[in-house]
């Protein structure tokens, strides 16, 4: 699945929030790039839907999914 992610001001924000993503459970591997805004996340939908991923976000960042499809590991 594909989020946008609005308010990351460095590329610490996007490690941040990636450390954050994979400690859920059920997200598999989580990519986020500060330079697109972006975070690509592989999860098991079986265990996990895109809106809760998108919930567990750490504030203060906005999130709005882009696409949802599984992207299975």
């Amino acid at each position: 699945m594909k989020l946008k992610i609005d308010g990351m001001t460095c590329e610490g924000c996007a490690v941040a929030i990636e450390s954050a993503l994979e400690k859920v459970n059920g997200v598999i591997k989580a990519d986020v790039s500060y330079d697109n805004g972006t975070a690509v996340i592989i999860y098991n939908p079986s265990v996990i839907s895109p809106q809760q991923i998108a919930d567990s976000v750490p504030e203060p960042y906005l999130v709005k999914i882009v696409s949802n499809e599984d992207v299975k590991g």
